[in-house]
């Protein structure tokens, strides 16, 4: 039969879609959709296309699999996300759906394989059409310094992004890690840094190198302070998201930054501060008006939200942002309880990375850090 000849093929359409999100998704972060809309519309398409076929896969391991309570409940939530929500639909959907509902058969390492081969193919396309002049990038002084170039890049900090993206997936498909891929984190460190001068991404490549000299000397959590862990990252998680919105409200949280060179980090603030007055917060998302790099040369302002802390229950709603919420709460939970040091190092940097940077989650390419700590999570439930 037609459908026990797809049960076969299911993995091979799941890889494929991890491979297009991945593709597609580091393409956007380049200026190619601005050049060429219509092939961008095409990959968009492909991606959706593969979406819905997931959708008839997880429905058909559902009932082949026993009508798992648990499994159908966070179907239904995927759904009720892709019909109930206004903007950024299929967001919770590309970054959940796969790690979430259909992880049990794949092969994780598999998986970090095709994100890694289809990010070097997509970066490898950047870079030639920047090459042979097909798309162009808008030039950038940061912090009074020279001329930024960022090679087909729509800004410095996804450029820096990507750099720190790649590296995470290098260090995931490492098993053990060594003094020859702390090597590999640094070099990528100094490269971000002195190219791209993306400050953020640059400060969490050298925390991601710091996590790799600790993987060298130890690569699991003690099994008498997962707790612990546990619950201090949890509650060091909330204090941030709470101090953000006391720095960007509150008069004495501005009172104390007054005078005070912050850079970036006041910048985002400032925006988040001024897209609570302007639009407050949305149940499932609204349209909100951001005026990017290239918006900003048809004489407008600038205005964009960075930060996840604000952009997420403005932009796309309080009820995804909890639920994004709460799977970086699981994925902590889970990588801390496997006793998993690296994975959950790189959960931490991924969450400090969205405080300051909302790309990771627009694009979907955080993903890849919840297909370990998702692993069999109904592997014991008929």
């Amino acid at each position: 039969m037609l459908v026990n000849i797809l049960r076969k093929k299911y993995n091979f359409f799941i890889y494929l879609f991890v491979g297009v999100v991945f593709f597609y998704g580091t393409l956007n972060l380049s200026t190619f959709g601005i050049y060429y809309p219509e092939y961008g519309n095409i990959l968009n398409r492909v991606q959706k296309y593969l979406s819905l076929f997931l959708i008839f896969i997880a429905i058909d391991r559902i009932i082949t699999s026993g009508y798992d309570k648990r499994k159908i409940a966070f179907f239904i939530l995927f759904m009720f996300f892709l019909a109930a929500t206004r903007t950024k639909t299929w967001v919770i959907f590309e970054l959940f759906f796969v790690p979430f509902l259909l992880n049990d058969t794949l092969d994780i390492k598999k998986v970090y394989k095709i994100i890694l081969v289809s990010i070097l193919l997509s970066v490898f396309v950047i870079s030639f059409l920047y090459v042979t002049n097909a798309i162009l990038t808008l030039d950038y002084v940061k912090y009074g310094s020279n001329k930024i170039y960022t090679f087909g890049f729509r800004h410095p900090n996804f450029l820096g992004f990507s750099i720190l993206l790649l590296t995470t997936v290098y260090l995931l498909l490492r098993d053990v890690i060594r003094l020859f891929d702390v090597l590999v984190v640094l070099i990528a460190f100094i490269v971000c840094h002195c190219v791209t001068e993306s400050r953020t991404s640059s400060a969490l490549l050298l925390l991601l190198l710091i996590s790799a000299v600790i993987c060298t000397r130890k690569n699991s959590i003690s099994l008498n302070m997962r707790k612990k862990v546990f619950y201090f990252t949890c509650a060091v998680y909330i204090v941030l998201i709470l101090l953000f919105y006391f720095f960007a409200i509150t008069e004495s949280g501005r009172s104390f930054l007054q005078n005070k060179y912050l850079g970036s980090l006041d910048a985002r603030l400032y925006m988040g501060k001024y897209g609570l007055e302007h639009y407050g917060f949305s149940i499932l998302g609204q349209d909100v008006d951001f005026v990017g790099n290239y918006e900003e040369t048809k004489e407008k302002v600038y205005w964009v939200i960075d930060s996840s802390c604000f952009y997420l229950p403005i932009a796309m709603g309080i009820l995804p942002a909890l639920m994004i919420f709460f799977c970086h709460i699981f994925s902590f939970k889970n990588a801390i309880f496997r006793c998993d040091l690296k994975v959950y190092l790189i959960q931490i940097i991924f969450v400090l990375f969205e405080l300051f940077e909302i790309v990771s989650i627009t694009s979907a390419l955080s993903m890849v850090i919840y297909f370990a700590p998702f692993a069999n999570i109904f592997k014991n439930k008929s």
